[in-house]
């Protein structure tokens, strides 16, 4: 089974009319695939419609489907699909909520009523992963941009989703903390088997890690497949 699949999916946003047309595309489970394309090519709108937040949050008009290890993302409330699909925006400061790391990575398992004693488990394990291990306490205003983008995948990682997807990621970062993150979304790809969907224009960073590519063009599927 696929992690996600687009089938025939079409979708135009409420009052721009741009969005989707016609996708069908299959990303395969425990991929790197990297989506690439001009500015306006589909890019975003594909990643949103991987987490249901389109057509959910956004509204519009759809056709077709899209299908999340094997459940319609339509016919489901996007904090079901949350717990498959992580989700990191371009804008990762607008993800973050809290006051300090700690509290930072246990929001959503807090909202998620996930007990205590687990919820510190997860946060622990989770900044291990990214590498801000003993940085609990730290306020996220004295943190550093690559700190607060390995924060938000954290965030993400600590509700154990099998898919990440990371929209335009580096695009706030300098050459080393955009290194620092593909080596990071990599190993997490390669030991964990998380499968990941990075929107990227800058394939200079992300292609030495894919092992599949999309190519989007006026909200179409230019071109698909291995790399």
């Amino acid at each position: 089974m696929d992690a996600i699949r687009f089938e025939d999916f079409s979708y135009q946003y409420p009052k721009s009319g741009q969005g989707l047309d016609r996708v069908t595309l299959a990303i395969p489970q425990g991929s790197f695939t990297v989506v690439t394309g001009a500015n306006g090519s589909g890019k975003t709108t594909l990643c949103l419609a991987m987490t249901g937040l389109v057509p959910h949050f956004f509204g519009g008009a759809m056709s077709g489907r899209v299908l999340v290890e094997g459940n319609n993302t339509a016919e489901r409330p996007v904090a079901d699909t949350a717990a498959n699909v992580g989700l990191v925006m371009d804008d990762y400061e607008s993800q973050l909520v809290a006051l300090t790391v700690f509290d930072e990575v246990a929001f959503a398992l807090e909202n998620a009523a996930i007990p205590p004693n687990l919820i510190r488990e997860r946060v622990l394990a989770a900044l291990d992963s990214v590498g801000l291990s003993g940085l609990e306490e730290r306020e996220l205003s004295a943190l550093s941009g690559g700190q607060k983008q390995r924060l938000a995948v954290a965030s993400v990682l600590a509700s154990q989703p099998a898919i990440l997807v990371l929209d335009e990621p580096t695009s706030a970062l300098d050459p080393e903390g955009a290194a620092e993150l593909y080596e990071l979304v990599a190993r997490l790809n390669r030991e964990q088997g998380i499968t990941v969907v990075v929107s990227e224009h800058d394939l200079a960073r992300a292609l030495p890690h894919a092992d599949t590519a999309v190519v989007m063009a006026a909200g179409k599927v230019a071109l698909a497949g291995p790399l």
